[in-house]
This record gives C-alpha cells, structure tokens and sequence, in this order.
C-alpha cells in the first residue's frame, strides 16, 4: 500500500467531523510533531498532540526566552498595528 494510501486511510479511520483536521493530525503526529497550533482547538480530539492557540503558543515560547520567538511576537504585533492603523484610515 502506497505511504498516500496509508495516510489517508488514518485519516479516515479516526472518524472525525472535519477530514482536513484529520488529516492534519495524522500528518503531524507521522512526524512527531508536537504540538498543532489552531484557532480551533475542539476540532482535534486527541491526547496524542497537543493543541495550542496562536497566542498561546507566542506566550509559552516568549515566556522560554525563545529570541526566535520574541522576534516573531514583535513582528507580528507590528503588523498589527499597521493593519489597524490602515484600517482606520480608511485604506
């Protein structure tokens, strides 16, 4: 059986209501991956990986001393506040 096959058929086999998360699961947790980052935490039922906002996952890693992550928290808050700005102006 081709590895697509198996993959998909893992997906399949997990029954849950959104196959794309399933898929995403699967694809994750064949890589040992760690953690899913979502805005949707309840659509991934499972103990095997855990699932972590956006923020939340910022938070955890700024808060390890991560400078990687402190770059990426001032990278996105700047283009917050640019959309925000933008927005506001009317453009």
């Amino acid at each position: 059986m081709p590895f697509w096959m198996y993959f998909l058929s893992s997906a399949l086999a997990l029954r849950w209501k959104d196959f794309e998360d399933a898929v995403q699961f699967m694809a994750a947790k064949e890589n040992g991956i760690t953690h899913i980052i979502t805005r949707n935490k309840a659509d991934y039922e499972t103990q095997d990986i855990s699932c972590v906002s956006p923020a939340e996952f910022i938070e955890n890693t700024v808060n390890s001393g991560d400078t990687g992550a402190c770059a990426l928290n001032s990278l996105l808050n700047s283009a917050y506040v640019n959309n925000t700005q933008e927005a506001n102006s009317g453009h």
